[in-house]
C-alpha cells in the first residue's frame, strides 16, 4: 500500500521524502511507526491532487463539515465493493439477519447513506428512505413494509419517532427488531428510551467517510462500551493526545489513528481521526465467539475538548453527566462571553417538550454536580467559585436540531458574544497566563490556568 501511493501520488511521495522514509523500509507492522502521521488537513489542503487512482474513481463523497472543513473523498470501483461488504459485515456483527431494512440516512453526496444502502442490499431488501423526505411520505411506506431494521443517526431517530407518533403510528407496533445507529455518540439514556419506545434492540456502529463502516458492538458487548473492529481491513493505533505518536497502553484513552488497507484511491495511512477511544488487551476475546479485535466505542473527539477556567472538559464526561440526568439527545454546550466580555460562561441548551418553572435551574445544578463527580479539575474550579455556575437554557422541541444535518453539540461562541472584540484591553494582547495550583478533594493536585480576561473578572 505504501509503495502504491509512493509511486502514484506526488503529495504522499513528498510527505514521505520530508520524513526520510522509503517504501522499502516498511515490511512489518512495527515499521508503521516510521511513517508520518496525517490528518484531515492532508485531504482538505490538497483537494485537487490528493487522489492516487483518479482514473478508477466511480464517485466522490462529501463530508458535512460538522467537525471542521468539508472533505471530498473518492471511491474507486474496488473500494465501492469493499465498503459495501464492510458495512454488511458490521451489520452482521450488530445482529442484523433479515430485512426489510429502512435506511433513513441523508442521500446525496454524503457517505452514510452510500455505505449503508449498498451494504444493506448485500443482506436484504433495503428501502431508500432519505431523512429529508417529509414524514407524510414515511408513514404509508412504514405501514406497507413494516421494516425489521431501521438505520439512522441518534439525532434523527428521536425526531422521526416523535413525528410518526403525531401521525398516529405507534413505534412498538411496527415490528422493528433492530435500530442501527451511527454518525454520533449514543448515550445510555437514549439507547434505553429508544429500546422502550420501539420494543427492540438498539445497537451502535462506528464509521467515517475515510473508512466506511469499521466497528460495531455485538449483542454481547451492548452494555460494555466495547466494539469489534474490522482488524483485517483497518489497523488501529491509539496515541496519547498531543504526543505526536506516543502509543497508549491497552485501556488508556487517546486519539484513534487508522490505516485503511483497502484504500488505493487516497492514502489513509496513519490517519488521525481525532476520535477518542481505547484498545482492549489483544488477548481478550468476546464471548460471542468472533475473533475480531476489541476497542471502546468512541468517547468523544479530541478537537471537541475545551477548557473552562483552566479545567479540561472532555466530551466523554459531558455525555456521561447528561445521561445521568436524562439528557443525551438534543443538546448543545456553548462557551459564551458575558460580563462585558470579562467572563466565560458555560451554557447548556436543551430541547424540552414542556418548560416548568425551576426546571432550568434545577437541571443546571444536577448536571454541574455530575460534572464535578467526573472531574477533579471541574470540582475545584466550580467549588472555589473560579468560574460561573453552569447555566441551562430550555429550548422548544425542534429549535436546536434541523433534519438537514448533524447537530453540532460543542460550540465556542466567545468571538460572537464578546462586546470588546476589536478593542481588547492591553493585558489581553500580551497573552499572559496565570496558573493557580490548589488541592482538590481527593488529594490530587489540579493546575488551573486563567486567561487575562478571566483574571480581571475574578479580581473585580
Amino acid at each position: 500500500m505504501v509503495q502504491h501511493h509512493f509511486d502514484n501520488n506526488p503529495v504522499y511521495r513528498n510527505l514521505l521524502a520530508e520524513h526520510g522514509v522509503e517504501p522499502e523500509q516498511i515490511r512489518t507492522l512495527d515499521d508503521l511507526r516510521r511513517l508520518p502521521i496525517t490528518d484531515s488537513t492532508l485531504l482538505t489542503s490538497h483537494q485537487d491532487d490528493i487522489y492516487t487512482d483518479g482514473e478508477d474513481v466511480v464517485t466522490y463523497l462529501h463530508t458535512s463539515g460538522s467537525t471542521g472543513t468539508s472533505k471530498i473523498l473518492p471511491v474507486s470501483r474496488d473500494e465501492k465493493a469493499t465498503l459495501a461488504r464492510n458495512d454488511a459485515l458490521t451489520a452482521l456483527v450488530l445482529g442484523l439477519s433479515k430485512g426489510p431494512i429502512y435506511c433513513t440516512y441523508p442521500c446525496g453526496p454524503w457517505p452514510s447513506a452510500y455505505f449503508a444502502q449498498h451494504g444493506g442490499e448485500l443482506l436484504a431488501a433495503t428501502i431508500r428512505a432519505d431523512m429529508g423526505l417529509p414524514v407524510s411520505w414515511h408513514v404509508p411506506v412504514l405501514k406497507r413494509f413494516k421494516p425489521r431494521v431501521i438505520m439512522a443517526s441518534p439525532a434523527y431517530i428521536t425526531y422521526f419517532a416523535r413525528e410518526i407518533q403525531e401521525r398516529g403510528l405507534v413505534p412498538s407496533t411496527l415490528g422493528v427488531e433492530l435500530i442501527k445507529l451511527a454518525g454520533e455518540p449514543l448515550g445510555t439514556h437514549l439507547r434505553c428510551k429508544l429500546a422502550e419506545l420501539f420494543q427492540c434492540a438498539v445497537m451502535d456502529l462506528y464509521g467515517s467517510a475515510e473508512l466506511g463502516a469499521s466497528a460495531a458492538e455485538c449483542p454481547t458487548l451492548a452494555d460494555t462500551g466495547l466494539s469489534h473492529y474490522l482488524g483485517t481491513e483497518i489497523l488501529y493505533e491509539v496515541h496519547r493526545i498531543g504526543s505526536q505518536g506516543e502509543l497508549c497502553h491497552p485501556g488508556e484513552r487517546g486519539e484513534l489513528v487508522v490505516t485503511a488497507l483497502f484504500r488505493r484511491s487516497v492514502p489513509i495511512i496513519r490517519y488521525n481521526t481525532k476520535d477518542i477511544v481505547y484498545l482492549e488487551e489483544p488477548s481478550r476475546r468476546c464471548e460471542c465467539g468472533l475473533g475480531l479485535p476489541l476497542a471502546s466505542r468512541v468517547l468523544g473527539r479530541s478537537d471537541e475538548m475545551f477548557t473552562y477556567g483552566g479545567a479540561n472538559v472532555y466530551p466523554e464526561m459531558v455525555y456521561a453527566s447528561l445521561s445521568e440526568n436524562g439528557v443525551d439527545d438534543k443538546f448543545q454546550l456553548a462557551l459564551v462571553r458575558e460580563n462585558d466580555g470579562l467572563q466565560d460562561q458555560l451554557v447548556l441548551r436543551v430541547e424540552q417538550a414542556s418548560h416548568r418553572p425551576g426546571d432550568a435551574t434545577g437541571l443546571a445544578k444536577r448536571i454541574e454536580q455530575s460534572l464535578r463527580r467526573h472531574s477533579a479539575e471541574l470540582d475545584y474550579v466550580f467549588g472555589h467559585g473560579l468560574v460561573a455556575s453552569l447555566r441551562v437554557e430550555l429550548r422548544n422541541v425542534g429549535e436546536l436540531y434541523r433534519v438537514t444535518g448533524k447537530l453540532k453539540r460543542f460550540v465556542d461562541e466567545r468571538e460572537h458574544t464578546d462586546p470588546s472584540a476589536g478593542r481588547r484591553p492591553e493585558c489581553a494582547r500580551s497573552g499572559t497566563m496565570l496558573s493557580v495550583r490548589g488541592e482538590v478533594p481527593d488529594g490530587r493536585h489540579a493546575a488551573t490556568t486563567f486567561s487575562p480576561n478571566q483574571v480581571k473578572s475574578r479580581c473585580s
